[in-house]
């Protein structure tokens, strides 16, 4: 009896042995890494943009990564340029997925706006539920590109902090190009996305990319005063 239980207890060892040298090779075999652009952060998850030529791009341009239980350091922020690693697999949806992803690392910081392009709002159009601003190409000889998505901040202790969007919220797969010198009026209406802003110190933060696929974001701050008295 003693020798069958012994001999039960090391099949067993061998099997968890097997397990775990099986799965540490399936995610050396499997791994690939994808460079990309992070274009929104939101609900423990960021909408990225694979950098141009790579082989992710010609799946989607936009592609949603979890970060709960990732262990990036620093901390992704919008307009980084981070390395993914993850098993290879593409989930055919969009934004599209990966199949599991194994870690993320920051590669690149960009610390301020481009100088060649400018977003601003119309300070009388602002209200709690939308504003309308301008996107400018300031350049001479460059096309930039942007999408639908963007992303809302408000200030809170010298800190821009993502206002969570309502649960659901999707964008059309639309991009849009901005020519040499032209620009761009968009009226954004967030009521479906956001909901109404509460008084305070926010920005509206966008994606845009020039012609060789370089990802940069820009931003524009506004004021919410007060909310305005629902029609009756």
């Amino acid at each position: 009896m003693k020798k069958m239980l012994a001999l039960l207890l090391c099949v067993a060892c061998v099997c968890c042995l097997v397990g775990c040298v099986t799965k540490v090779q399936q995610k050396t075999a499997d791994t690939v890494f994808m460079r990309a652009t992070v274009t929104q952060i939101e609900n423990g998850s960021m909408l990225v943009r694979p950098v141009e030529g790579s082989r992710e791009l010609s799946s989607s341009d936009s592609f949603s990564v979890p970060l709960t239980g990732m262990q990036a350091s620093p901390e992704p922020q919008i307009g980084d340029e981070v390395e993914i690693e993850y098993s290879g697999d593409i989930l055919e949806t969009y934004p599209a997925g990966l199949g599991k992803v194994f870690g993320i690392r920051v590669v690149s910081r960009q610390e301020s706006q481009p100088e060649d392009i400018t977003f601003a709002v119309k300070e009388e159009s602002v209200t709690a539920t939308g504003a309308v601003f301008v996107l400018t190409n300031q350049t001479e000889d460059k096309t930039y590109t942007y999408g639908e998505p963007y992303t809302v901040e408000k200030l809170s202790d010298d800190k821009w902090q993502s206002v969570t969007p309502k649960e659901g919220l999707t964008w059309i797969a639309g991009v849009y190009s901005l020519q040499p010198g032209q620009q761009s009026e968009l009226i954004l209406d967030w009521q479906d996305g956001y909901g109404r802003l509460e008084p305070g110190r926010y920005r509206l933060t966008k994606a845009v990319s020039d012609e060789q696929g370089n990802g940069s974001v820009v931003y524009a701050a506004f004021e919410v005063v007060a909310i305005e008295d629902e029609v009756k």
